[in-house]
């Protein structure tokens, strides 16, 4: 159904994408199905705008403590040339980055 919902969201189609998103979410949330709903909301409104709910995913209790959210929002943002919000999501999460790995720097 990820594929199908992928298909729906590169074809315009939003209104199928969401009801497909939502249903998938409900059932159990992944940073790519966050990844594919910031996707669709882009094409509706700005990327900034979008790129909220990666800011609502990472504020979920198991994903407060990982890096790996604000990576993907980072990606996300730079993808559609926002460059400043994409180095803004990475230094919001420095602090949290494993010493041994640095994986924001």
């Amino acid at each position: 159904r990820m594929a199908l919902a992928q298909l729906h969201v590169d074809d315009g189609e939003f209104e199928q994408a969401r009801a497909i998103i939502e249903s998938l979410r409900k059932t159990g949330d992944s940073l790519d199905l966050v990844m594919m709903d910031a996707q669709m909301r882009a094409n509706r409104s700005t990327p900034a705008e979008a790129a909220k709910i990666f800011d609502e995913f990472a504020a979920l209790p198991e994903n407060q403590n990982s890096t790996d959210t604000m990576i993907t929002k980072a990606r996300f943002l730079a993808g559609r040339n926002d460059t400043a919000g994409a180095v803004a999501a990475l230094e919001s999460v420095r602090a949290k980055q494993n010493k041994d790995v640095m994986e924001i720097d």
